[in-house]
C-alpha cells in the first residue's frame, strides 16, 4: 500500500490559540516518516470570495498570514493552493492517482471546515479519508472540533475517524 498524508492548511493565520497546540504533534507526525508522501494545502482568501462577500471575512490575504508552517514546508512532496473549504481538485486527485495513493490520511486545520469538507469530498469520490482527530484542531475551539469528529463519523464512518496518537 502506497500512503499519503493531506496536510490541511497548517499556515501561520490558521495558527491561533485555538490551534496551536496540534503543532507540535504535527511536526512529530512528520519525524515518523511514516508516510510514503506527505502533500499540503495552502488556502489563499482570494479576491470577492465567499468568505469575504459573505461573512466579511478579510484574512488570509497575502504572506505571512498565507505561508505554511516550516515543518509542513519541508516536509511537503506537493503543495496545491485553494480558494475553498475543500481540497478535492483535479490536481490532487491526479496526484493521488499518479503516486497510487492507496491510503489516504488527513489532519489539519479546521477540522469543523475544511478538513471536515475534504474528507467528505473525497469519500464521495470513493476514496476512504482517514481522518487523524489528535492532529487536527479547530479555530472555532474545542466544541468546534468535537462537533465535526461528530459529523464526521457519519459522514465517512467511525473507523475512518483515528481519535488517538498515529
Amino acid at each position: 500500500m502506497t500512503s499519503c498524508l493531506l496536510l490541511i492548511d497548517v499556515q501561520e493565520g490558521f495558527i491561533t490559540e485555538e490551534t496551536k497546540h496540534v503543532i507540535p504533534r504535527i511536526e512529530e507526525l512528520l519525524k515518523n516518516e511514516r508516510f510514503d508522501h506527505v502533500a499540503a494545502t495552502r488556502f489563499i482568501n482570494s479576491e470577492n470570495s465567499p468568505y469575504r462577500n459573505i461573512l466579511n471575512w478579510n484574512k488570509l490575504v497575502e504572506s505571512p498570514e498565507t505561508d505554511l508552517h516550516p515543518a509542513v514546508c519541508k516536509a511537503a512532496d506537493a503543495i496545491f493552493e485553494k480558494d475553498v473549504y475543500t481540497a478535492v481538485s483535479g490536481a490532487l486527485l491526479k496526484y493521488l492517482s499518479k503516486n497510487s495513493i492507496d491510503e489516504l490520511f488527513i489532519a489539519g486545520i479546521d477540522t469543523d471546515c475544511c478538513v471536515l469538507k475534504t474528507a467528505a469530498d473525497l469519500f464521495e469520490k470513493n476514496i476512504r479519508p482517514k481522518v487523524l482527530a489528535y492532529y487536527s484542531a479547530s479555530n472555532g475551539g474545542r466544541k468546534s472540533h468535537d462537533a465535526a469528529l461528530c459529523v464526521l463519523h457519519r459522514l465517512v464512518g467511525k473507523d475512518n475517524v483515528i481519535d488517538n496518537t498515529f
